[in-house]
């Protein structure tokens, strides 16, 4: 699947695609999050619209050591959704 201007993407981690795509190809597959309504300095929109996996990235934690928990992650790209701040 090609990802037109329109199409909101993500990546996600191994973690997230072994829980929810386990032993499947996820390159293509759609996500529809639903993000809660917290003020942080970088919310997500869903907008009610998907997001094609267009990659998977290994599992880490945010001090960039291996996360042995394995914790589902979604990484969205900045310019699909710009903070307000």
């Amino acid at each position: 699947m090609l990802a037109s201007a329109q199409t909101r993407v993500c990546r996600i981690s191994e973690a997230t695609a072994r829980r929810f795509w386990p032993g499947r190809d996820v390159i293509g597959s759609q996500l529809w999050p639903n993000f809660p309504k917290v003020h942080n300095f970088y919310d997500i929109e869903s907008n009610n619209r998907p997001l094609a996996v267009v990659g998977v990235v290994g599992d880490i934690r945010e001090d960039g050591t291996a996360d042995p928990a394995g914790l589902p992650q979604i990484y969205v790209p900045y310019l699909q959704n710009p903070s307000a701040l």
